[in-house]
Formats: structure tokens, C-alpha cells, sequence
């Protein structure tokens, strides 16, 4: 099920985080801090959003399992005996 107050609370991190980095670009001085406290609001924000998502829409585990079994017992593989003469490269 969608969280709009997490997606909401997310989004105004992202916002935040962005406006201090873009503050501390357009600002005459050079605040480091400004610039590590906008990467890791962004950044938090984010990794939080990108979890609700993940969560918000699941992929179906088993049909891919069962796909990627399915391909690989298609595929015939052989083993080839390879005499010393022909294995080494000219």
C-alpha cells in the first residue's frame, strides 16, 4: 500500500537537501558545511524514497526463479576433450 506521508516527508528531504547545495553554489561564501548537511539530507532522503518504491512495488521472486531455471535447462552444454596442440593459442 502507497504512504503519501512518507513519500511527502521523503520528497521535502530531497527539496531541502537540493536547495541547501544549490544556496551554497549561488552563495558568495564558501560553506563546507552547508554542503555536507544538503548531500546527506538529500542523499537520506533519497535512499528512503527509493525503499518506499522498492516496497510500494514488489516483483514476483518466483516467476523470475522459474525463468531463470527454465532457461538454463534449455541450454545444452557439452564438455569437449581438447588435446594440448589445439588449446595453445598461435
Amino acid at each position: 500500500m502507497i504512504n503519501t506521508k512518507r513519500q511527502t516527508i521523503n520528497a521535502v528531504l530531497i527539496i531541502i537537501g537540493a536547495g541547501l547545495l544549490i544556496y551554497d553554489l549561488v552563495s558568495v561564501d564558501d560553506i563546507v558545511y552547508i554542503k555536507i548537511a544538503g548531500l546527506v539530507i538529500l542523499m537520506i532522503g533519497l535512499y528512503n524514497s527509493t525503499k518506499q518504491w522498492a516496497s510500494d512495488n514488489p516483483k514476483n521472486k518466483d516467476e523470475n526463479e522459474e525463468n531463470i531455471t527454465k532457461n538454463h535447462l534449455d541450454e545444452d552444454y557439452s564438455v569437449e576433450d581438447i588435446s594440448d596442440e589445439d588449446s595453445k593459442l598461435n
